[in-house]
């Protein structure tokens, strides 16, 4: 009853406020408010701009009306609760459109149903309650008052193909839009932002939304589903509106918004076109106003009761909210242009009220103002340490810190001074005004300082004076501090201002500073056990690094791990420190080191990422390997058992390897391409390191691209079936149908072209294709064969550059010669074209040869057949040739021809001392024996000669002829050849016989010309016909003419040597030919010369790397030295790996490289500009003892190939092992320390003499430093000699070192184990010089920079000067000359052999080039104890020793050792006066 009674109390409460909301009010606007700081406010009204004349808006009267929603979707029942309350699986009843909710009352928390069940059953294809079918009404329990509107029956869905759904994706403006309800099965979403203007509104944003079915067609709703749209634009929004639109054009439709929080707005869709959203606006309309940058101002809100709030929703660089937020008026500031939208949200009574304002700010230009604002600087004093903030440290700790005005430095003036302009160019803003505000220091750190030349102080000199003797620092200690300004204050708060404030007044700039450089100490603690310290007394005040646990030297801590330092002891000590960072020293400092228990083992994360549609095969795997062994196989199923945990997604796969052994792992992945797809994969192979206690991770990435509408092609080749000349004209037919006959209409037809090509395209994958020949060239018999062609995929790799690697699926086609299974493949040229030959059509030729009056015909007799069109001989006929008749007196030759006219003629018929009758056919006595026949398909054509010799008075013998011929070869080919010249120079001989053959060199040197000719276009060279009329040896000379560079050309020489004897009154003449080969001639059977047409194909580069590890690590690695060689092969192909190492007799320098500290090595960049095969040979340089080098010997092979007219690089690493060539992932050098990790640390000493122990004024002095290494293993490395020289003395030669100053350094790269080195310096005493002059002498290296050995030497001065020095031996043993570091004496220095490896390995770990190897003796070798021969050490490297180093900074002089030096002379002088003023004494007493 109580319940009931509060519920009716409610109803007529909220009766009582509509009625409230009725009644007329006044919206009355209050006046102006001004503080008095130019600010102005501003009542808005809709479509307002702020007037120039006036500083007050009036709003109008407000409404009468409260504007509330026309409807409602809930029914308000008492104190009822929203929802229905069903058993447990449900929540909710949805009821038909005239309320979504029936709210019930507490008193029942059921429906009533049918007994045989407690819950609602739903329909699979509908979210709707299924209620009992004798009823479509919700029947309440009898003590619920429903209103008087009856809920009509709910509707269930008849459609089944719907479903619960939840869709969404993402526009290009990064708004996310999801849809929720009954959907389409397989349905999806696309929206696209709009541009859409509203009037009165503030438009947020706007969405052209559009659902698909599974079929892809447009879908809209029969009922609404839910839309959520989340953009960042809703973040700062608390109420928004939605508004539908069928277009831009249209009129908007509100909708409802059921939620509007955060950045998310909700609503209720029934249909998909687009929706907007905006600023809710309840009833105001958006007013607007212009201002001008740097204006403020005040906007009064509408009139209202409470909780205010104003928000800028958009454009927070160009308003702020000074005050007033949560207050009916609100003060804002524009602080830059642009438009921005404030919102005000209120309650009007009950009702949550929203107005929006538009406030567009217009850029104002300022004046610049003078950068010569005055400055005051205050110097830190040197106790407090470097600042670490510009925070204030109270004036007593700065100078000047007096507060007596009357002193020129007081607390009030500073230090006079200004900034520069470098400064104002550096913080000055586009107005010209300062933009540090408040303060600016450094922002990479306050100690490191700001830039010397942004300040000047007025007087310097004094200023800098007076502030070291108020520290207490005296001239000379003042030299090794550095005063450094750290901060700039613009005191009061005026720098915001930007140098001056809004009266004009001048800033009071402030710039403080500090004295760097102030001697303190670090001590490094151990912090275990006993606790043990190093102390760092060479820090100074300002930036420091710390050290690094091994630097300090102290004992590390067994099963456990150096962290960091902390300022605090213990166990339980933080880490605040790391080793290595870079901090700031205030003061003296404590570290403790800090320790945690070493883990044995790692975790390993391996994520696959696939990109792409693809998904990858079910029998991938990632296989991670230690040392090239499989240690772990992660495929799409986890392996708990073995510590694998995942993968745990579809598209990203993740595995976790827990209890990993640490290490360096190889991460490579199988079975990953998939058909019709092509692959970019990260990894192959991708390598990390597993460090105990830590988790490591690596991405592999896989990229898929569709590539299933790539399409294949092939290239015929028509040819001669015998020259394999190209044939144009062919014509053939491609189908998939075996038995066309080549006339379907689906197939088409290709004619192949002057080179007899021809190119089909558009081949599917998986499809069989029939070729045939359907017209043949001219001239030839039509092909019958049907050719087969079958279309497969496969992946191709190809190396994109570092580690990315392409798998690119390609279609081929392969051609078969027939139909069937077993048909063989069709034979390819270089080029990949398929060749199909044609047969000439031809026929017979009989040629028949009779004589009488001889028993033979002469030895020169030839029957020549020419072709008629163009006279080329087609073939010269010998009777060695022909068949011989039964009559002894003839002969028969039978031809085979194409169809054709030929002319047949006989040559060299003619016998010395006989007449000659000759009858050819049908004809006698000809004159010239030639005849025309004419060759036809399937016929015998038949010509005879017949020659009739009569004895006469014996003739002189007749010249013999002879023709020389050659061949021309373009790019392995003699077809289609372009013209060639060539040169054919008899070598003027004198007619000497020469037996033998190389001895014609001797007779080259006197050529004449004698013409030169070009080949055809099969490349045939036909020189004249030479002709010899004696008996003798001749000799010619052949050889390329070469003209332009479009080609390599054969620079051959060739000779011919024509030896011509007579033999039954007749001259023969006998060609033999030679070619000259590296000096030398050697006998070949013809004359030919093969040019290559340069590439203008552009180069391909690949990089070759390595890794480098050290006692199992790759991490803080040092530097170490590989070769990378080329192996000059000359051409000669590779067939296997193994036979690598047989082309290593000859080797060039590739480069030496150093791996980084982490391991890698980067060979440099290898270019190739032609296809071939080439290969490189890689080692390690051992430089000394420190480690046990690995001394593998890897070969990398290139395969560069030309596809598609670009060149195509492939590299295969291989391992000699055991002399054989292995397969090898990559290059890998492991390295042991030796003594287990423990090195050595080198000891150095150093000894200063001088050649005088006295000298006098102008006398030479010279003085020797010697520097050794008294370590027996150990080199020491960047070793710096310093050597201080001392007043009075002038150096006038030196060996090369670096001058600074009264110092000169000298640096070694590297000094041996037990190696020593000399520094000579020679000068002159000075004239002024007295006392003793001491020369002294440090050194520091690398592996121990706290040691630092000294030595000096010192040399009395006496009175007088020195005659002028002849030459004489100093009394050493250097031959003293200016060079004898050079050229002998004691300063040479013999350096032994180094480690380099072989070749080949032995039992003994020695490796052996065996046969013509050459060893890696080009490189230069560091010394190793025990070598005793010494190596050459050719120019290119030879490292750059002691050459002076740019940059080298001198040691400072040590005051103490000057003050003392000061003191002795003192003492000197002080002496040899008081001796002086006794002697004169005793002769005054004496006379």
């Amino acid at each position: 009853m109580l319940a009931k009674m509060k519920r009716r109390g409610l109803a007529l409460f909220v009766a009582m406020v509509m009625v409230l909301g009725m009644l007329p009010t006044a919206a009355l606007a209050d006046e102006l408010e001004n503080d008095g700081t130019n600010m102005e406010t501003i009542v808005l009204t809709p479509e307002t701009t702020s007037p120039e004349s006036t500083d007050e808006v009036d709003l109008p009267e407000s409404t009468d009306e409260v504007d509330l929603p026309e409807s409602t979707d809930e029914v308000d029942l008492p104190e009822s609760t929203d929802e229905v309350d069903l058993p447990e699986s449900t929540d909710e009843v949805d009821l038909p459109e005239s309320t979504d909710e029936v709210d019930l009352p507490e008193s029942t928390d059921e429906v009533d149903l049918p007994e045989s069940t407690d819950e609602v059953d739903l329909p699979e294809s509908t979210d709707e309650v299924d209620l009992p079918e004798s009823t479509g009404e919700v029947t309440p329990p009898e003590s619920t008052e429903l209103p008087a509107p009856e809920a009509p029956a709910i509707v269930v869905p008849v459609e089944d193909v719907l479903e619960n759904a939840i869709i969404e994706t993402t526009t290009e403006d990064d708004a996310v839009i999801t849809v929720s309800g009954l959907l389409p099965e397989g349905a999806y979403v696309e929206a696209y932002p709009v541009e859409v203007v509203l009037e009165d509104l503030t438009v947020l944003a706007a969405y052209d939304i559009t659902i698909y079915d599974g079929e892809g067609n447009v879908w809209q709703p029969d009922e609404s589903v839910t839309v959520d749209i989340q953009t960042p634009v809703l973040a700062d929004v608390e109420e928004v509106e939605i508004y539908h639109m069928e277009n831009v054009d249209a009129d908007p439709e509100y909708v409802e918004t059921i939620t509007a929080e955060s950045d998310v707005a909700t609503f209720s869709a029934e249909s998909f076109s687009i929706y907007v959203v905006t600023v809710t606006q309840n009833g105001h309309e958006v007013g607007k106003l212009t201002m001008t940058e740097g204006q403020s101002f005040s906007i009064r809100g509408h009139y209202s009761d409470w909780d205010h709030q104003w928000n800028i929703v958009r454009g927070n660089d160009v308003l702020e909210i000074t005050s007033g937020r949560y207050n009916r008026t609100v003060q804002l500031k524009a602080v830059g242009s642009g438009t921005a939208i404030v919102q005000h949200t209120y309650y009007y009574w009950f009702w949550k009220q929203t107005e929006c304002y538009e406030v567009r700010v217009e850029a104002k230009e300022l004046e610049p103002t003078n950068t010569k604002v005055p400055v005051k600087f205050y110097v830190l004093d040197p106790e407090r340490g470097a600042p670490t903030s510009g925070e204030d440290q109270g004036y007593k700790n700065y100078f000047p810190s007096t507060t007596d005005k009357t002193k020129e430095y007081n607390v009030y003036d500073g230090i006079p001074g200004t900034m520069t302009d470098a400064a104002w160019d550096a913080l000055r803003g586009e107005d010209g005004r300062l933009v540090i505000y408040d303060e600016y220091t450094n922002p990479n750190g306050t100690a490191l300082g700001l830039d010397d030349d942004w300040f000047a102080l007025t007087k310097e000199d004094d200023a800098l004076e007076a502030m070291y003797e108020s520290f207490g620092i005296s001239p000379e200690d003042a030299q090794q501090y550095e005063l450094v300004w750290y901060v700039i204050k613009c005191q009061g708060g005026q720098g915001k201002s930007q140098g001056k404030d809004d009266n004009g007044k001048a800033a009071d700039v402030h710039v403080d500073g500090y004295l760097k450089n102030v001697a303190v100490d670090v001590t490094y603690h151990s912090n275990f056990g006993t606790d043990q310290t190093k102390v760092d007394n060479t820090a100074k005040t300002g930036p420091y690094t710390t050290w690094t646990y091994d630097t300090t030297g102290l004992p590390k801590r067994n099963g456990y791990t150096f962290l960091g330092w902390s300022e605090e002891r213990g166990d339980d000590a933080t880490v605040a420190y790391e080793a290595g960072e870079s901090i700031t020293l205030m003061s003296s400092l404590h570290l403790y080191a800090v320790w945690a228990e070493t883990p044995k083992t790692g975790t390993l994360t391996v994520n696959k990422i696939v990109e792409g549609e693809a998904t990858l095969p079910n029998d991938f795997k990632i296989l991670v390997k230690s040392n090239g062994n499989t240690v772990y196989t992660l495929g799409l199923t986890a392996d708990p058992a073995n510590d694998v945990i995942g993968p745990d997604a579809d598209a990203n796969y993740t595995w976790t390897i827990s209890n990993v052994t640490p290490g360096i792992y190889s991460i490579d992945e199988e079975n990953a391409l998939v058909d019709e797809y092509d692959l970019t994969s990260n990894a192959n192979t991708t390598w990390v390191s597993v460090t105990a206690g830590n988790m490591s991770a690596v991405d592999v990435t896989n990229r898929y691209t569709d590539a299933s509408d790539k399409t294949a092609s092939f290239t015929i080749k028509k040819v001669d079936s015998d020259t394999t000349n190209g044939l144009e004209g062919a014509v053939f037919h491609i189908c998939a149908d075996v038995n066309c006959d080549g006339a379907c209409g689906n197939g088409k037809n290709v004619t192949t072209g002057n080179s007899g090509l021809a190119t089909i395209s558009g081949l599917e994958n998986g499809k069989t294709y029939y070729l045939r020949e359907i017209d043949a060239p001219e001239g030839y018999k039509l092909g019958n064969t049907v050719y087969k062609i079958t279309v497969a995929g496969e992946h191709e790799k190809q190396t994109t550059g570092g580690n990315i690697f392409s798998y690119l699926w390609k279609l081929a086609a392969s051609v078969f010669a027939g139909t069937d299974e077993h048909a063989a493949s069709v034979v390819r040229d270089q080029q990949g074209n398929f060749l199909i030959p044609n047969e000439k059509i031809s026929g017979e030729l009989e040629i028949t040869k009779k004589f009488s009056g001889i028993d033979e015909l002469p030895s020169n007799f030839c029957m020549l057949v020419s072709d008629a069109d163009d006279g080329e001989v087609v073939q010269a006929l010998y009777v060695s040739d022909a068949k011989e008749g039964t009559d002894g007196h003839s002969y028969i030759w039978t031809l085979n021809l194409d169809e054709g006219s030929y002319i047949v003629e006989e040559t060299g018929y003619a016998r010395a001392g006989y007449d000659i009758s000759i009858s050819v056919d049908e004809k006698t006595n000809v004159t010239t024996p030639r005849t025309t026949v004419v060759v036809t398909e399937d016929y015998t054509a038949k010509v005879s000669f017949v020659n009739a010799y009569t004895a006469n008075t014996p003739a002189p013998i007749d010249p013999v002829e002879i023709s020389f011929t050659g061949m021309k070869y373009l790019d392995d080919k003699h077809s289609d050849l372009p013209e060639f010249n060539f040169y054919l120079k008899q070598v003027n001989t004198e007619n000497e016989t020469v037996e033998d053959a190389n001895e014609i060199k001797n007779f080259s040197t006197s050529l004449v010309p004698y013409g030169d000719v070009t080949n055809n276009e099969y490349g045939q060279i036909t020189f004249p016909v030479q002709c010899f009329d004696a008996a003798g040896i001749y000799w010619y000379q052949v050889s390329e003419v070469i003209s332009g560079d479009a080609f390599d050309y054969d620079t051959s020489i060739y000779y011919i040597k024509v030896v011509v004897v007579e033999e039954n009154h007749q001259l023969k003449a006998t060609p033999s030919y030679y070619k000259m080969v590296d000096g030398e001639a050697q006998s070949v059977d013809t004359v030919a010369f093969y040019n290559k047409t340069k590439s203008s194909i552009a180069p391909v580069e690949i990089p070759f790397t390595g890794m480098k590890y050290l006692d199992g690590k790759h991490v803080d690695l040092p530097a170490f030295n590989f070769y990378l060689k080329q192996v000059d092969t000359e051409g000669n192909t590779v067939d296997t790996a193994g036979e690598a190492k047989t082309y290593s007799a000859s080797l060039v320098p590739g480069g030496r490289v150093t791996n980084n500290q982490n391991g890698q090595i980067n060979f440099p960049t290898q270019r190739f500009d032609a296809a071939g095969i080439y290969w490189y040979q890689v080692s390690e340089v051992i430089s000394d003892n420190k480690y046990d080098y690995d001394t593998s010997m890897f070969y990398i092979k290139v395969d560069v190939v030309e596809e598609n007219g670009q060149l195509k690089a492939r590299d295969s690493y291989y391992k000699l092992v055991d002399g054989v060539a292995e397969d090898a992932v990559t290059v890998e050098f492991y390295n042991e320390t030796k003594g287990g990790g423990q090195t050595e640390t080198p000891t150095i000493s150093v000894e200063k003499t001088a050649d005088k122990s006295s000298v006098r004024r102008g006398e030479s002095l010279t003085y020797t430093i010697t520097v050794t290494n008294e370590s027996e293993t150990v080199a020491a490395t960047n070793v710096k000699i310093v050597d201080t020289l001392p007043n009075g003395y002038t150096v006038t030669s030196y060996d090369n070192g670096t001058v600074n100053g009264n110092t000169i350094t000298w640096t070694i790269d590297e000094l041996a184990a037990g190696a020593t080195e000399r520094f000579t310096i020679t000068g002159t005493v000075d004239s002024d010089a007295a006392g003793t002059l001491t020369n002294s002498v440090a050194v520091t290296f690398a592996e121990d920079p706290n040691a630092a050995p000294t030595d000096e030497v010192a040399t009395s001065v006496s009175s007088g000067t020195t005659p002028t020095p002849g030459t004489s031996d100093d009394g050493d043993d250097d031959d003293d000359d200016d060079d004898d570091r050079g050229n002998g004496g004691d300063g040479t220095v013999n350096i032994p052999d180094g480690n380099v490896p072989q070749g080949s390995q032995t039992d003994d770990g020695v490796t052996d080039i065996g046969g013509n190897d050459v060893p890696l003796g080009d490189a230069p070798s560091v010394p190793v104890t025990g070598a005793e021969d010494p190596v050459e050490i050719t120019d290119d490297g030879v490292p750059m020793g002691n050459l002076p180093q740019t940059g080298t900074m001198a040691t400072p002089a040590n005051p103490t050792v000057t003050l003392g030096a000061l003191a002795m002379s003192a003492s000197l002088v002080a002496a040899g006066l008081a001796i002086t003023i006794s002697r004169k004494r005793e002769e005054d007493f004496l006379d």
